[in-house]
């Protein structure tokens, strides 16, 4: 009798064990279900507010864009609107883009082919006789008419530009006088013109 009560009490008591054991089981699964479900909620959430993002960056940017595209166009009778916008998608992979734009709306109003009286070349107007060795040796040109292309003269406007800088000490003033070879304050007042109106058109709210 003692053996029977002492066996169903044991059975009782493996049933309570395994019992509490699929309690935990069910908890622990539960609680996991519900974790990685709301990691993936976050996570989508969390996916979606960078796509988000990143599209509104994308939307500012083209805006940027366009709205410099169409102020360059209205400030120029020598190119058009594809050329201007070629020039400024390019110019956008620069050091200093809003500079570079500046310097060219001054020097060539965007006319990749345009020829000054002393020689200067293309859209930043690079004397060739001046910066040519500095440029082969950068790899930017293999050769004077490089300077026409689009690319290979905003890629030099850059590179000169730059030197200029770093020789001015970062005085963007002193800097384009030694882009220029000398003082012009029609020159300089120029590129500091179109340098404030287009820093000013990236501060535009989207419309």
């Amino acid at each position: 009798m003692i053996k029977k009560l002492w066996s169903l009490t044991d059975q009782k008591h493996v049933s309570l064990i395994g019992l509490l054991v699929l309690m935990l089981i069910l908890v622990y699964t539960t609680v996991y279900i519900v974790r990685h479900t709301e990691s993936q909620r976050w996570s989508s959430v969390l996916n979606n507010l960078h796509i988000s993002k990143t599209q509104q960056k994308t939307q500012e940017e083209q805006f940027y864009r366009e709205r410099l595209v169409q102020w360059a166009f209205d400030n120029s009778q020598r190119a058009s609107r594809e050329m201007i916008r070629a020039t400024i998608d390019e110019v956008m992979n620069t050091d200093h883009p809003i500079l570079i734009l500046s310097i060219i709306t001054a020097e060539s109003e965007f006319n990749p082919t345009a020829v000054s009286s002393k020689g200067a070349m293309g859209l930043g107007q690079i004397m060739y006789s001046v910066h040519s060795k500095t440029l082969k040796d950068a790899g930017i040109i293999k050769e004077q008419r490089d300077l026409f292309n689009i690319q290979s003269n905003i890629k030099a406007t850059n590179h000169v530009l730059q030197s200029c800088l770093k020789q001015a000490k970062g005085d963007p003033l002193k800097a384009f006088e030694f882009y220029l070879g000398g003082k012009d304050r029609r020159y300089t007042d120029k590129i500091v013109h179109s340098f404030l109106y287009m820093s000013m058109i990236k501060k535009e709210p989207l419309t």
